[in-house]
């Protein structure tokens, strides 16, 4: 992890891969590092990697772990799920501890210290956000709220395809014009 924008290491370690023949290191991870979700407070950082199969597997790391001296917090990272083939996908922070997860079947809540399934529900497929304990999507229709509590569809906005979110506002770029939209304060 480098320090921005100076470019300072902050986390020194070994990763390199064992010789053929020769025994793994004790912390090497076989695993290619993805898209990288900071939670809303920077304390994990879920990265949507994969391993050889290939395998989708979102690991939560422990931040505050790493940047206090764990050199090897990625490497201790959280499993949250075994996705198949699947990685590349939606993912969002509803709230600090809770990752959203998307995939075909719909949306799975996974708690990010214990790793365990605290929901799932159908119905939500596009670019995922999440903001005040929803869930923002943005469907081929337009902006989808969604209650990941209730895994209900709680709000529309027709015709609004955000690319981008930054606390509670969204964006639209098309045709050359910028749209924005903020949630209700």
């Amino acid at each position: 992890m480098f320090a921005l924008p100076g470019g300072e290491l902050l986390t020194d370690r070994e990763t390199a891969a064992p010789q053929k023949g020769e025994p793994k290191p004790e912390q090497y991870l076989d695993y290619f590092q993805g898209a990288l979700h900071p939670s809303p407070s920077e304390r994990w950082l879920v990265t949507d990697g994969w391993a050889w199969h290939p395998v989708g597997i979102p690991l939560a790391v422990d931040l505050a772990a790493w940047l206090g001296g764990d050199r090897h917090a990625p490497e201790h990272g959280r499993h949250l799920a075994d996705r198949g083939n699947t990685w590349d996908t939606p993912i969002a922070w509803p709230d600090e501890n809770t990752v959203a997860l998307q995939d075909a079947d719909g949306v799975a809540l996974i708690d990010a210290e214990t790793g365990r399934r605290t929901g799932m529900f159908a119905g939500p497929a596009g670019r995922m956000w999440g903001h005040g304990g929803l869930l923002y999507v943005a469907a081929e229709a337009g902006l989808e709220v969604w209650d990941p509590a209730e895994g209900a569809r709680i709000g529309f906005l027709p015709g609004f395809t955000p690319i981008a979110h930054r606390d509670g506002t969204f964006a639209e770029l098309r045709n050359d014009q910028l749209r924005t939209w903020a949630t209700p304060r």
